[in-house]
């Protein structure tokens, strides 16, 4: 006779990552010679809108012992090693390795709390994480892709209960339409789900779930010319500017222009406030910013592929292609709660 499990509650879920976060404060440093200078839990139960019985975690480790450098050079491979044998170690039939990517390591946590474990340099402030990465290709950015995580939970977890909610409704509605087990082309990923949310209920007029529907319709129907940055995110607005603003901050004297590169349309300027050049290239639209990481564009990473094939825990770069979602978004309705 089967044995009905009870879906995993966010208390429970939350629990049982709190145990594992303790146990790699305690002695991961005095067993690996790594500080852990800060454990953040990321995704959607970092974010307080996580799905009863489904469970996005990205726990990220930060430690000063950790050189960006050194991860530029040759990764964070030995890390993730020490980091397996540790919680092979501590956890004996709690821990289920699913496997290592470059940046992270999959693993099944009580076996149904699915969990990317991330290391990451440690970062006082967002402004030292943007510094390092401006400049750099798109390729190495992407091995700190992990490293805004801290401000990200932040600006989750600031959001109205009412926006958080109906961030779950849409994540709940988005597993019904994509759901694991399947072939799923286009899938929006959570991240992605709770940046439209919040957008959307911030330009509704008056709150109510038939505005927001209405909002969020409206841009995804025109996503090709979506530009959403945030001004209350954590990063400087001078990483995402249009020609206009850009002008702007040369006319007001926070740029001095020093040359224009007319064969690419880029420019280099000296930042009067930052006391550095800086190079300058027009924004590509459509785009919307990461909160807390100006060289992330989700309106991209946002959207990716999920086959049924695929190991649990596999993850896919985004692919940008928006058909689905815009085929799809008329079946939303903000004011179908989440089951329990």
């Amino acid at each position: 006779m089967a044995v009905v499990r009870d879906k995993l509650t966010v208390t429970t879920a939350n629990e049982r990552v709190d145990e594992l976060v303790r146990k790699l404060q305690a002695s991961f440093h005095t067993e690996c010679r790594i500080r852990v200078d800060e454990v953040v839990k990321g995704g959607s139960l970092g974010h307080g809108t996580a799905v009863p019985g489904d469970f996005d975690l990205d726990l990220v480790l930060y430690s000063r012992d950790i050189d960006p450098e050194v991860v530029l050079d040759i990764g964070v491979d030995s890390i993730l090693d020490k980091l397996d044998r540790f919680l092979r170690d501590h956890f004996k039939g709690l821990y289920q390795f699913t496997r290592k990517t470059s940046f992270s390591l999959q693993f099944k946590f009580h076996d149904d709390i699915d969990v990317d474990l991330l290391p990451s340099p440690y970062w006082e402030k967002p402004d030292d994480l943007h510094r390092f990465l401006e400049g750099k290709s798109q390729r190495d950015r992407n091995k700190f892709s992990c490293s805004a995580a801290k401000w990200q939970v932040k600006f989750f977890k600031d959001q109205p209960n009412e926006v958080k909610e109906y961030i779950k409704r849409f994540k709940a509605w988005r597993n019904r339409c994509w759901p694991k087990g399947q072939d799923n082309i286009g899938r929006p990923k959570s991240f992605l789900l709770g940046l439209l949310m919040v957008e959307a209920y911030r330009n509704s007029s008056d709150k109510r779930p038939e505005t927001i529907q209405r909002e969020l319709i409206r841009m995804i129907k025109n996503h090709q010319n979506i530009q959403i940055k945030w001004n209350d995110g954590y990063y400087d607005g001078t990483y995402c500017l249009t020609n206009q603003e850009f002008q702007d901050l040369i006319y007001n004297g926070r740029f001095t222009l020093l040359h224009s590169n007319p064969d690419d349309g880029t420019d280099d300027v000296y930042d009067n406030v930052q006391k550095r050049t800086r190079h300058y290239g027009p924004v590509q639209l459509p785009y919307i910013k990461d909160v807390a990481n100006p060289f992330n564009n989700v309106y991209q990473s946002g959207i990716g592929n999920y086959f049924s094939n695929d190991p649990e825990g596999t993850y896919r770069p985004g692919t940008g292609k928006w058909t689905n979602l815009v085929q799809w978004i008329d079946t939303f309705d903000p004011k179908i709660p989440v089951e329990n």
